[in-house]
């Protein structure tokens, strides 16, 4: 085979080119990479010492603002109503056992300018992932359901993130209107 003995010194290069190309024509990137912000953020409904909230105030520390507990210093404001997480099952073994489960994380927030200003209404966000319990080694399953429980937080934290970042970039690029004048 003729291609096997043809010098690899010209196609490596053209390979990674290629490589980097396809990667960036697909829309992949980089975890995180889109969550560059300076802003900082105040966050009321919650105790700073919630789950979530302590997830919000990494992913904000992450994308380079800050949760701030002064709502004077805040860009923005994320009011959370309430987090839920469940657990469903969904499909039984032979032995009447749930091996399969549908976990869910359920998010009601509202996003506000410091001021009040509504800037997006209330609105659920929800993220969900299948989970199999295959029921072999209780012990670790308790533990994995745990990990996917803490990942479904991570990820809404970083979409509330996100939703707020784009609610006040919004708002900035808004024209003021002046007030009309009387004729």
């Amino acid at each position: 085979m003729w291609w096997f003995e043809y010098p690899m010194r010209f196609s490596s290069p053209v390979l990674l080119l290629l490589i980097a190309v396809a990667g960036a024509s697909c829309g992949f990137h980089l975890r995180n990479a889109g969550l560059n912000s300076t802003q900082s953020f105040y966050v009321e409904g919650m105790p700073y010492s919630d789950p979530l909230v302590l997830d919000i105030t990494k992913v904000t520390a992450t994308a380079g603002g800050q949760v701030t507990a002064n709502l004077a210093k805040a860009d923005g404001v994320i009011h959370i109503h309430r987090a839920v997480a469940n657990r469903r099952g969904m499909t039984l073994s032979q032995f009447g056992q749930t091996t399969m489960y549908e976990l869910s994380y359920r998010v009601v927030y509202d996003i506000r300018s410091k001021s009040g200003e509504i800037l997006v209404p209330q609105r659920d966000l929800e993220v969900v992932r299948d989970y199999y319990n295959s029921q072999t080694s209780p012990l670790s399953q308790a533990q994995e359901e745990g990990v996917i429980q803490q990942e479904m937080r991570v990820e809404a934290a970083q979409l509330l993130i996100r939703q707020t970042i784009n609610a006040l970039d919004r708002k900035k690029s808004q024209p003021t209107q002046p007030p009309a004048q009387p004729q």
